[in-house]
């Protein structure tokens, strides 16, 4: 659901125009005692004058310092009669190549673009032809830009500037060459690094030349373009919502795996816009997709559930609670509060169904503790937790409830009542469980008890090491203690009261290490912890699941 995974492509095909002019070019070379003079001036008040030249090439008299900065200026370098640095003497200064200035018939490969401006992709020094007639020749087809430095897409080790056209009376004429040349432009930007990348592919005449792609840029800011987009460019589907960097959909138009990933397509076409002349539509991936409206945010989020109960499992009221709050909390449709319907209206929608009727109607019908009717009725997700209810040997969570570890200790073993306190519970692992487990662990210690783990050691994220260190003994595995059958092993959890005058047990439709302090990393015992349903139901020792009761009796 990141924006940052957004990736936005542009593509546009360019003819190339190949001619051949008379023209003045500079070569980009390195030029050391060129770049040490004008790097003197740029330290120095930014002029280059005899006293620099001399400093800066020792043994030239004044005359030669003049005849070079004459020179310099014929680079371009500097002015020919103040010496102050150009910008192009500021960038030698700063460690560009110089550009030597030469004169010539030069076969040039020029493309046109508002990205990449009127660019010379490639120049050959061409000998003079005397064959043509002069009805051949022509006016340029593209001005190309004229001190601007070009790298050759040949050759990378050709770089030049254009400086001129020298011509009789200012007419520019030359014999253009077919070329039926194409290349590919590509723009990409780059929604994490907040950047744009352009690049050219394809071959040039004659020969099919390839050439080689080098990565450019236009210095935009990707997002600040998109939100310029929201309402110019023409989206494939949604609404662009700039401040949240989202794309807001109707419900129709979501596939199922989008509705999990909260990412999908798009294409946006910016024929109209100047900027993107001639870029066909723009290809988005990964998108951060959000529901347009209220009714689209239900839609999707009910699409998700009916698609998690599709298995058949058979789910408590609880865990069908649980489940919604996992698949909403959090994710875009949050903000719209769907509702989760009360359990008749559920029953009801999957009447034609009766894998998903009978997966949720019958863990109701044979729950040994009845749900409450809040239990039973719609979930609000962000309405007030109702405080925890204390029923006769039932213990009673509700989603959303503000709750501490001690406080649920208090109310499953009474102050003084616990020696030792058994967790049965397959998943004690991820960083969530194992720091609720740190606050159940402190919160025995304060009570004088000790805290014993059985679990799943097989699964391939078990963290048998995290929980020794937190409770300071090897955790049992359910193999050891159930057998190795997973139908053997309990489903729900257990948590074990071992006194010195009574043992007894609570069956718990979820699990005590559920509750969550996201700002704290570590929570301590009365730091309050936000819990989803959770529903505790005392049970004897005959009531337990096989092993339990052997484990009690054997050594702690």
């Amino acid at each position: 659901m990141a924006p940052d995974a957004m990736q936005v492509v542009f593509e546009a095909t360019l003819p190339v125009q190949q001619f051949d002019v008379f023209a003045e070019v500079g070569w980009l070379e390195d030029r050391p005692e060129i770049t040490a003079l004008c790097r003197a001036a740029a330290e120095g008040d930014g002029r280059i004058e005899p006293a620099v030249v001399e400093r800066s090439l020792p043994g030239v008299g004044e005359r030669a310092a003049r005849n070079i900065i004459r020179w310099v200026a014929d680079l371009g370098l500097c002015d020919r009669r103040t010496g102050d640095l150009t910008a192009a003497g500021r960038a030698v200064a700063a460690g560009a190549d110089v550009p030597v200035p030469e004169q010539g018939v030069y076969r040039l490969w020029v493309i046109e673009h508002p990205l990449t401006g009127r660019r010379i992709l490639h120049a050959e020094r061409q000998a003079p032809d005397r064959d043509h007639r002069f009805e051949a020749i022509a006016p340029l087809p593209i001005m190309p830009a004229q001190g601007q430095p070009f790298t050759s897409v040949l050759d990378g080790s050709t770089r030049l500037t254009l400086r001129g056209f020298p011509s009789n009376h200012g007419e520019i004429g030359c014999l253009r060459r077919d070329d039926h040349s194409r290349v590919n432009l590509r723009w990409r930007w780059d929604m994490a690094a907040g950047q744009d990348h352009w690049a050219l592919d394809g071959a040039l005449a004659p020969g099919a030349r390839a050439i080689t792609p080098a990565d450019e840029r236009a210095g935009i800011d990707p997002w600040d373009e998109l939100a310029r987009l929201r309402y110019a460019g023409a989206w494939s589907r949604g609404r662009w919502d700039a401040d949240a960097r989202t794309l807001r959909v109707v419900f129709e138009d979501v596939a199922a795996g989008e509705q999990d990933r909260f990412l999908g397509p798009c294409t946006l076409d910016v024929s109209g816009q100047p900027r993107f002349a001639r870029f066909g539509p723009g290809r988005l991936t990964d998108v951060p997709l959000a529901p347009a409206d209220a009714t689209a945010a239900h839609r999707w989020a009910e699409a998700r559930l009916d698609r998690r109960l599709a298995d058949g499992t058979p789910r408590p009221r609880e865990a069908v609670r649980r489940l919604w709050a996992e698949l909403v909390e959090g994710t875009p449709l949050h903000p719209f509060a769907p509702t989760l319907p009360d359990h008749d209206t559920l029953l009801a929608r999957h009447r034609d169904d009766p894998a998903r009727y009978w997966a949720l109607a019958a863990p109701v019908d044979l729950a040994p503790t009845p749900p409450t009717a809040d239990a039973l009725g719609a979930l609000h997700l962000d309405a007030p937790a109702p405080a925890p209810v204390a029923e006769p040997s039932v213990v009673r969570i509700a989603h959303g409830a503000r709750l501490s570890m001690a406080d649920l200790i208090d109310r499953l073993a009474p102050p003084g009542a616990a020696r030792r306190i058994i967790l049965c519970d397959r998943y004690v692992r991820g960083a969530g469980n194992l720091a609720a487990l740190g606050a159940l662990v402190l919160t025995a210690s304060a009570r004088g008890a000790a805290v014993r783990v059985v679990t799943d050691l097989r699964h391939r994220e078990a963290e048998p090491e995290a929980i020794e260190d937190l409770t300071g003994r090897t955790p049992k595995s359910y193999r050891e203690v159930f057998g190795p059958k997973r139908r053997g092993q309990p489903h729900d959890r257990y948590l074990i009261i071992v006194g010195a005058h009574e043992t007894h047990g609570w069956q718990l439709s979820n699990s005590p290490l559920d509750g969550r302090a996201p700002e704290i990393d570590r929570p301590r015992p009365d730091d309050p912890l936000r819990w989803r349903d959770l529903v505790a139901t005392r049970c004897a020792p005959d009531q337990w699941p096989a092993g339990l009761a052997a484990l009690i009796g054997g050594a702690s």
